[in-house]
């Protein structure tokens, strides 16, 4: 499982006095999570990845900061908005 976190739910959360922002859930095979219109999200501050999705990034990123052998990787900024604004729903594109 991918997930997403945008700034903008970061940002609800804090003001509401949540301990978690909502996030978005993308699987290899699936189409991106995206604003109403098929616009994509502008505001991507954390991914998640672990299993399928996590071989699908190590695959098809190759420069991107890892952790040999963990079974989930976090990345924050301008890394997880470029993995967002990369995802496609197939493997092979």
């Amino acid at each position: 499982m991918l997930y997403i976190v945008r700034q903008y739910d970061v940002d609800i959360a804090k003001r509401e006095e949540e301990t978690h922002a909502r996030d978005y859930k993308w699987h290899v095979g699936c189409d991106v999570p995206c604003l109403v219109g098929g616009r994509k999200f502008r505001d991507v501050c954390e991914i998640r990845a672990d299993g399928l999705e996590l071989e699908y990034i190590r695959l098809r990123f190759k420069n991107l900061p890892d952790v040999e052998g963990a079974k989930m990787v976090q990345w924050r900024g301008d890394i997880a908005q470029f993995i967002y604004d990369h995802l496609s729903r197939h493997t092979q594109d």
